[in-house]
């Protein structure tokens, strides 16, 4: 019985583990889909915004050319009038108003009407139904005011229309100015015109006064759900069928690992080890890049590709490398005298370390004990996770700088986030990743590749540390691009600090660094 009754529980644990992907993933598709539209929506109304501001930009324009000929006699201004709306795109006609009347048209010549100045919305924009020419046709006008009256720029409504138009079919897009709105029909009413139950998002223009309206109906929804998300319908099937044995497959295993490595930085098990960074010219000592390596009691030495990204994904990272900075502080006091000066050593650090200040108190003890000048401590931002853009960030960042500390962009060429920190934070160095070294000189892309980061390098004023530098070819080759720093294992390979001071460091200091930072 008992037997039986485990057998029914199992069977039940799989169709729950099977149904759970579909009962998760339903709301997440419907949301994915909504998010979808409202992607689309927002880019329709970004870009009736856009072209609509062009449109007033140029009504803009030809107002304030002939803003100077307001209280001129009609006859004088005439032909000045008819050039202005020759050279401008989208203007119909200008008109010049003095004391409330319009008294001079490009379209009539001279004319009296009377000017109602608050039509306009914010005073410059009306959205009229239609006027004497076109009286079937919604028109823009656009007012300019002056000391003495106002200069009144007709706009045929058929180029918002068409504006409007391109909006895909499924969206119901209109612009609304003071009270009325139009569409790409061309009917002008008093209200947003929108399906039932619609979604529906407003967005105004920053440089005039209308807003676009964008909706969509809930039904929308649903067919962009079924008709464009069976894949992940598929996938999610999928996982159903895999998840009872899979998700408790690999849970199981994440937790017994995050535990393990939780247990080794409890332990200190993890050292660093040192990888020599030489000038590119001479190939003399500048300094080093710690790299971290885990002394497992019983697997022995294992290499960082396996266990870093569950130790940033944890937040373990944290942890590990302030230890390692302790080590590496104590391991460079005891070798002081044999340093090269500056001897720059770098450190790798992630998003993780950028949650708090502390990151700025761990470099500042870092640093306290050596004379000032002979450590240069840089960090070398990973890309494996983008560090956000917070108030925070931005002054641990400057904080650091004002400190000394350099910052250098590891793996520069590979990652998204590149190109975003050097306008974010202040930059010192480039780390040109190990895969395009490896074919410098060989392979024409790659090649143009270094080219371009070594020249951006020097508009932007950084210096530039080669990895993976194997053989005297790259090294002339980088040589030759004026890289200022290399490492690779031509120079070096990571070694425990008592071998890398037995093979790397004099038995007195010796200046091998310019003072520069990498």
């Amino acid at each position: 019985m008992a037997g039986r009754e485990g057998k029914a529980r199992s069977r039940l644990a799989v169709v729950l583990f099977g149904i759970l992907p579909l009962l998760l993933g339903l709301p997440f598709l419907a949301w994915q889909a909504r998010q979808s539209l409202d992607g689309e929506a927002a880019a329709i109304q970004e870009f009736v915004v856009a072209r609509v501001d062009a449109i007033l930009g140029h009504a803009s324009n030809a107002a304030v050319e002939v803003a100077g000929l307001v209280g001129s006699p009609c006859p004088a201004a005439g032909l000045d009038l008819r050039r202005g709306v020759t050279a401008h795109p989208f203007v119909r006609s200008l008109n010049l108003a003095e004391n409330g009347r319009i008294y001079c048209s490009t379209l009539e010549g001279a004319v009296d009407y009377a000017e109602d100045s608050a039509a306009y919305a914010d005073g410059r924009l009306q959205l009229m139904f239609g006027n004497l020419v076109t009286p079937n046709r919604a028109l823009l006008v656009y007012r300019h005011a002056t000391a003495s009256g106002s200069v009144l720029v007709g706009i045929d409504g058929q180029h918002v229309f068409d504006v409007l138009s391109l909006g895909a079919e499924e969206f119901t897009v209109e612009i609304g100015i003071g009270p009325n709105w139009v569409g790409k029909e061309g009917t002008v009413t008093d209200a947003f015109r929108q399906p039932d139950n619609a979604i529906a998002s407003l967005v105004p223009s920053a440089a005039y006064p209308f807003t676009v309206g964008v909706a969509y109906g809930q039904g929308l929804v649903w067919r962009h759900l079924v008709f464009d998300y069976w894949p992940s319908w598929l996938l999610l099937a999928l996982l159903g069928l895999l998840s009872g044995y899979a998700a408790r497959r690999f849970l199981s295993q994440r937790n017994s690992l995050t535990a393990e490595l939780r247990r080794a930085v409890d332990a200190d098990e993890f050292v660093p080890f040192y990888q020599p960074v030489v000038l590119g010219e001479s190939g003399a000592l500048a300094g080093a890049e710690v790299l971290v390596r885990w002394m497992h009691p019983i697997e022995g030495i294992i290499p960082p590709n396996q266990f870093i990204p569950l130790a940033e994904s944890t937040g373990l990272i944290v942890k590990m490398t302030y230890q390692l900075m302790d080590r590496v502080q104590e391991e460079l006091l005891g070798q002081l005298p044999n340093l090269p000066e500056p001897f720059h050593v770098g450190f790798n650090i992630s998003a993780a370390h950028c949650t708090s200040m502390e990151l700025l108190d761990r470099c500042r003890a870092f640093l306290e004990p050596f004379p000032p000048g002979s450590v240069i401590l840089f960090l070398e931002l990973t890309e494996r996770e983008a560090i956000p853009a917070t108030p925070m960030t931005d002054a641990l960042f400057k904080q650091l700088d004002g400190m000394g500390v350099q910052v250098a962009l590891d793996d520069f060429g590979t990652g998204n986030s590149s190109l975003e920190y050097l306008q974010r934070f202040t930059v010192n160095a480039l780390k040109i990743d190990q895969s395009f070294v490896a074919k410098a000189g060989t392979e024409t892309l790659s090649s143009h590749i270094l080219d371009i980061i070594a020249d951006l390098a020097s508009r932007l004023e950084l210096f530039v540390v080669a990895e993976g530098v194997e053989n005297a070819m790259q090294r002339e080759y980088l040589q030759k691009l004026g890289v200022e720093y290399m490492q690779g294992y031509l120079f070096g390979r990571p070694v425990p600090f008592a071998e890398f001071a037995a093979t790397h460091l004099p038995p007195a200091a010796g200046g091998a660094g310019d003072g520069a930072p990498v």
